[in-house]
């Protein structure tokens, strides 16, 4: 009882931090081929790659690569970061994980743009990454749930600029 519950204490299931840009590279990266990318880390996505030509989503695309190549130290900021499934997570050392089965369920859009430009980066940049272990039923929630916001046009967004927004007097200004 006692083993088993250490190693339960042990287990890791979640977590959250930020890897550089160039490590995200490195782990899309299919194998010891530098020239080609894992798609196959993008199967549990539902959305895959979805940008074409005419899209807003292409215009998204367009938006990160601007970043990467000309202001990759904001990424993490302006970035909503990956998040990654896998069925295991164990701890090498203080700073390297092994990620056991992975998959991006979301954030593919951004790991291709980030693989894409990988020789091109303005700057040492990082992004947001969520870890989570789960079973096949945990990962199909995670990635619907993950990939089902509402869109955002810019429209929406530049209705949100502080020079258009009004604001009432709050009651402590003696109104």
């Amino acid at each position: 009882w006692s083993a088993a519950s250490d190693v339960y204490k042990r287990q890791i299931i979640e977590m959250i931090g930020y890897m550089a840009l160039q490590s995200l590279a490195t782990f899309f990266t299919k194998g010891d081929d530098e020239n080609d990318r894992d798609l196959g880390l993008l199967e549990p996505n539902v959305r895959m790659k979805i940008a074409d030509t005419n899209s807003r989503a292409a215009e998204i695309e367009n938006d990160i690569k601007s970043t990467l190549t000309e202001s990759a130290d904001d990424f993490f900021a302006l970035n909503n970061g990956i998040v990654i499934v896998c069925t295991g997570i164990s701890k090498d050392n203080d700073v390297q994980y092994t990620l056991l089965e992975p998959g991006i369920v979301n954030g593919g859009q951004s790991i291709q743009a980030i693989w894409e430009k990988r020789n091109e980066l303005s700057g040492e940049g990082f992004s947001v990454v969520k870890v989570v272990a789960a079973d096949d039923e945990r990962t199909v929630k995670i990635s619907e749930a993950a990939n089902s916001q509402n869109e955002v046009t810019k429209r929406d967004l530049k209705s949100r600029q502080s020079c258009l927004l009004y604001t009432s007097p709050s009651p402590r200004d003696g109104l």
